[in-house]
């Protein structure tokens, strides 16, 4: 968010500007980071709202358990080693996506699964 001067907030006791927020965000929203690897992943999205993907090796996401319809999920993706399956959740496009480091998108919760409300960008 370079170039944004947000105002003073407070946010969870503290006292700061959108920097604190940026920082904060994790653990304000429940993050969890998914690091497991395989051609058959599942992401279980509960109890959180930020997830970050970190896996080592090559990995194909194909389900998102414990999504709830409705609410909106951020996920950012550490390493160049995702890859969302189609049939897995609703993206833009309709193709599957492989993910490169540094890149973000917004979900939301649908049904069984997710769906990609915001291309991927690379987050800074």
């Amino acid at each position: 968010m370079s170039g944004f001067s947000g105002p003073v907030s407070s946010v969870a006791g503290k006292t700061g500007d959108v920097t604190l927020i940026e920082n904060d965000i994790g653990g304000l929203l429940g993050s969890k980071t998914i690091t497991a690897t395989g051609a058959a992943v599942d992401a279980d999205l509960s109890g959180a709202t930020y997830i970050v993907f970190n896996q080592a090796t090559a990995s194909t996401i194909h389900t998102f358990s414990n999504a709830r319809p409705g609410k909106f999920y951020y996920f950012w993706f550490q390493t160049g080693n995702t890859t969302i399956d189609r049939n897995g959740a609703g993206l833009i496009g309709g193709a599957s996506i492989t993910f490169t480091a540094g890149q973000a998108a917004l979900f939301v919760g649908e049904g069984s699964g997710v769906r990609q409300v915001t291309p991927a960008v690379i987050a800074s």
